[in-house]
């Protein structure tokens, strides 16, 4: 015996006539008796076939599916595996890193992919059903129960389904569609992911309520990562509506890859030496007390607490029209001086955009160094392609406070950099986006 659950007992067993070994599956038999019982007969043996043509390297395949002469009970015939269900992982406390959390659930979800493609919705994924091989592989158990998106076969949520896991049309006993398996994977997913249940409860009546109500907490970490992946795709898994969630395990797949795709990228850049970290810093502080000797001697023109882009100069993406400061037609001839004072204002503006300093309230700052230079030389090509790219890194930023779920803050940069550049497309959208949100909460 290698283990057994709520629907039956699953053996080990050596199959003489090819010579290998197998598992077979029993079904209790006291979940056969009475209409229910035969209903649920009824449902084996038409979907055993359909279940046993799946073919994947992520389903524990289905050899045969036979039925008790004495007790007429069905059994099911199966692929034996050497690994360990997800089940025993999480009790004994394992957490997987991030990547490894990543790589399982794709793999889930191309079985998932496959089998839905073809009418099959599995119903019960939970980590008892996902196996675990030494070599990484993933293998889903229990397509036995199955259900066929055509059969007109009712089914008990009590029978069928695990309350921790079940999705909240399940719960309401609502039809279901292969929508049900992808809440199902996010549920395990969150559990991976923070080693807790995603709806905890000893009684079913209070698992189904908060699965049915309630959105589990953020995961207990300071990887941003982790946080960023949870607000966008667990999320999104997890919603309570099925129109809400992700449509196919196809998209939930491509949104998991994009996570694994971008850690690789990661993974790939080389790394920075500790001497270039430590310049760039020095860098910054130079160029700190350069910028405030500078900004206590430079002279005043009107205008320039506002730092605005001078006028006459090409448009840049998404950059409005620059305010008037005096159009100045002809190139400015600097002296030998004050070339050096802009070389050293571009050096500090390069310095602050590698650390993110892009328009800080106070201190110095990459916007604030590139309006030195306009305000010496409004021609300089280097500013004005340097104003353009702390626009665009504002959006950047922007956005990566948001999928952290720092709301607050990314509100507050996106208001900061609308002051600056008040016809920015990517910054208008974002604070669009933000207020969207702000209004389905």
């Amino acid at each position: 015996m290698l283990g057994e659950g709520g629907m039956g007992v699953v053996y080990r067993a050596f199959d003489p006539h090819i010579a290998r070994t197998v598992a077979i599956k029993t079904v209790h038999s006291e979940l056969l008796e009475g209409e229910l019982g035969q209903g649920l007969l009824q449902r084996f043996r038409h979907e055993a076939q359909a279940v046993g043509r799946l073919t994947h390297q992520n389903i524990v395949a289905i050899y045969e599916y036979e039925e008790d002469e004495k007790q007429g009970a069905p059994f099911f015939v199966m692929e034996y595996v050497e690994g360990r269900e997800l089940k025993e992982y999480l009790r004994e406390g394992t957490r997987f890193p991030f990547a490894q959390v990543l790589n399982i659930v794709s793999q889930v979800l191309d079985a998932l992919e496959y089998t839905h493609s073809l009418g099959i919705i599995h119903r019960d994924i939970k980590p008892a059903n996902i196996i675990l091989l030494p070599d990484g592989t993933v293998k889903i158990a229990d397509f036995g129960i199955a259900r066929l998106e055509s059969s007109d076969l009712t089914q008990t949520g009590g029978v069928l389904g695990t309350p921790n896991y079940m999705s909240p049309e399940q719960c309401l006993g609502q039809p279901v569609d292969a929508r049900t398996d992808l809440f199902s994977t996010g549920i395990v997913l969150y559990e991976l992911l923070t080693g807790n249940k995603a709806f905890p409860g000893d009684l079913s009546n209070t698992v189904i309520h908060r699965i049915i109500h309630d959105m589990p907490g953020k995961p207990d970490t300071s990887n941003a990562e982790v946080i960023r992946f949870f607000n966008t795709v667990v999320r999104k898994a997890l919603a309570k509506k099925p129109e809400k969630r992700f449509q196919s395990a196809a998209e939930f797949r491509v949104a998991v890859n994009g996570f694994k795709d971008m850690r690789r990228k990661t993974d790939k850049r080389p790394r920075l030496r500790l001497w270039m970290v430590i310049m760039v810093l020095a860098g910054v502080l130079i160029g700190e007390h350069a910028y405030q000797w500078y900004r206590e001697r430079a002279p005043n023109p009107p205008g320039a607490n506002e730092l605005s882009l001078p006028q006459g100069l090409p448009a840049l993406p998404g950059v409005p029209p620059p305010v008037d400061m005096g159009r100045q037609d002809n190139p400015v001839v600097l002296s030998h001086a004050d070339q050096e004072k802009v070389t050293r204002l571009l050096a500090v503006a390069r310095a602050h955009l590698m650390v993110g300093r892009l328009i800080l309230p106070q201190g110095s700052n990459a916007y604030d160094a590139y309006q030195l230079v306009l305000q010496m030389d409004p021609q300089n090509t280097d500013a004005i392609q340097g104003v353009a790219v702390v626009a665009n890194r504002l959006v950047e930023q922007s956005l990566q406070l948001w999928q952290a779920g720092e709301l607050e803050a990314a509100r507050g940069q996106i208001e900061r950099g609308l002051r600056l550049f008040p016809a920015h497309s990517g910054l208008l959208a974002l604070q669009q986006r933000l207020d969207e949100q702000a209004s389905a909460r």
